[in-house]
């Protein structure tokens, strides 16, 4: 529409009023492809990002070259230009956002650099445009240097939540998030099975090889357990020797044939410092079928804090 008016209407039509069209049905098309599933998400909003980019940045070239920016000044429609960086750090991990903003940005001062010496010799500039050019590059800093703190402290932040949901050696999740995922498992439509494990001969392995070895030890376990589970299961370690599975959407059958098989797993022996570790283990079942009310969560949280050792 803005287009078909600016050609229709405007006096002088400027390559950027055709550059726009292809732009829009460049957009238009990601749109109905990714209706169709031909495209990704992440591909189908990347793409207007990089129209909104060219786009911007055609205008400001046009803007500086043809004396505009040094005569008049920035307009209100300036607003438009630093949209880009919340965009993008939107859409892109921190790194990739940092570097794109970077090149809109030194694109944008390129742009000054170049334009500047052409319009001191063609006597473009005005006194009173250089107060709006100023206030324009100066309030794209800011915005890349808020965004930028923001970016930093959002990541710490999801950092911070996954490490408390995180077990430091084996960096499965922990007992809280095993907690919270259970009452989601819970407070869905589907039975729910969670296997309680225990290595029988933990503590003979820390006392003869040192603790160094019993890391290395929870760190296999850890590796064979989350190697064997299925896709959407939760393996996470209680604290000690204690590990649990979290199997959502099972079966009795299922379940016991799964603990079974993780047994196995992580009955196996192994060499651990030079030395053939054969450790033993036990399992216990605990299985919940839909239609227990949700304070069965609060159960399974007493369940995983005080169940006592289970038989092998």
């Amino acid at each position: 529409l803005a287009w078909y008016t600016t050609f229709n209407g405007a006096r002088e039509v400027s390559w950027l009023d055709f550059l726009l069209l292809p732009l829009s049905i460049i957009c238009f098309l990601a749109l109905l492809l990714l209706a169709m599933g031909r495209l990704s998400h992440r591909n189908a909003e990347l793409i207007p990002i990089t129209a909104l980019a060219v786009y911007q940045l055609g205008s400001l070239t046009e803007f500086a070259f043809r004396g505009l920016m040094y005569g008049q000044g920035f307009s209100a429609t300036a607003m438009w230009f630093p949209i880009f960086y919340p965009l993008v750090f939107l859409l892109m991990p921190f790194r990739r956002a940092m570097l794109a903003s970077s090149l809109y940005f030194g694109f944008a001062i390129l742009v000054l650099l170049v334009s500047l010496p052409v319009a001191l010799s063609l006597d473009w500039v005005k006194p009173a445009a250089i107060n709006t050019i100023v206030q324009f590059y100066l309030t794209n800093i800011m915005y890349l240097l808020l965004l930028i703190l923001y970016a930093r402290y959002r990541e710490n932040f999801y950092q911070m939540q996954v490490l408390a949901g995180t077990d430091s050696l084996t960096g499965l999740p922990n007992r809280k998030m095993l907690t919270e995922r259970t009452s989601e498992a819970l407070g869905g439509h589907d039975d729910v099975a969670l296997l309680l494990f225990d290595l029988d001969r933990f503590k003979d392995v820390n006392d003869t090889l040192g603790h160094h070895v019993g890391d290395q030890l929870l760190e296999v376990v850890a590796a064979r357990l989350s190697g064997a589970s299925r896709d959407g299961d939760t393996v996470a370690r209680l604290g000690g020797d204690e590990f649990a599975v979290l199997l959502p959407s099972t079966d009795r059958v299922v379940a016991e044939q799964t603990a079974r098989r993780l047994l196995d797993e992580m009955c196996a022996p192994l060499v651990l410092g030079g030395l053939l570790v054969d450790v033993g283990a036990s399992v216990g079942v605990d299985w919940y079928f839909y239609g227990l009310s949700g304070h069965h969560a609060l159960a399974t949280l007493h369940l995983i804090a005080t169940a006592p050792k289970p038989r092998s």
